[in-house]
């Protein structure tokens, strides 16, 4: 068990967005998204604030260039 530090938490008119970084993708990536992906259902059940998890990849961030959170939240779906 480990303790878990998101790099960003957003909040927005839409609901609370739990946002990290990815430069490098290794094994262990993919459990720890679907596990974000599972609290952020379990945190919006609870709180009746919908929760969000978005995974921003270093390659893609540099690559397009954002005006709006909004607009990089719609192109990462």
């Amino acid at each position: 068990m480990r303790y878990y530090y998101p790099d960003f938490l957003i909040r927005t008119s839409k609901g609370m967005f739990i946002v990290e970084t990815k430069g490098r993708e290794d094994l262990e990536v993919a459990q720890k998204d679907a596990r974000a992906t599972k609290w952020c259902e379990d945190a919006t059940k609870i709180s009746k604030v919908k929760w969000y998890y978005l995974k921003v990849p270093q390659d893609d961030f540099y690559k397009y260039q954002y005006s709006t959170f909004e607009d990089l939240v719609t192109a990462l779906k």
